[in-house]
């Protein structure tokens, strides 16, 4: 069972039912080339305030900052109404680069969490080599920040 909770038309939140456990989508897709962000949270975060917390990680690795862009608010909004619909929380396979973050049970979510773990990333990736160390996951740091 899948369930969304719409205000003004935009969607701020979709939880998916597994067996018994709850996972909690944050997913925020990144233009490529870092010159717009889109987001669908849960929890009362802002577009703004998920925007400024990404441009605050790429502040410290010395990358722009990027913008909002309407045209991939709508890709997104697009992407969370098919996952509601489906309840399959995949990758878009989309034009955009994207991160997803889930949290299983009812955990306080917001923005902070999904920047901070995407962020907390960074010490799998190697900067020489332009990949993850260890066996270790690292690409929502390199998508959050390139």
């Amino acid at each position: 069972m899948c369930t969304r909770d719409k205000a003004d038309g935009v969607i701020k939140q979709v939880a998916v039912m597994q067996s018994s456990s709850t996972l909690l989508l944050i997913k925020a897709l990144l233009f490529v080339v870092g010159l717009a962000q889109v987001h669908v949270s849960l929890g009362q975060t802002s577009p703004v305030d998920f925007l400024k917390l990404q441009n605050t990680a790429r502040a410290k690795v010395g990358v722009d900052p990027l913008r909002w862009d309407p045209k991939l608010e709508e890709y997104a909004q697009n992407y969370a109404m098919q996952v509601s619909r489906n309840c399959k929380v995949v990758y878009s396979d989309g034009p955009y680069g994207e991160n997803i973050y889930c949290a299983k049970g009812l955990a306080n979510v917001n923005a902070a969490t999904a920047v901070k773990a995407w962020e907390d990333e960074k010490k799998y990736y190697d900067y020489d080599s332009n990949s993850c160390i260890g066996g270790h996951e690292c690409r929502h740091f390199v998508q959050l920040v390139f």
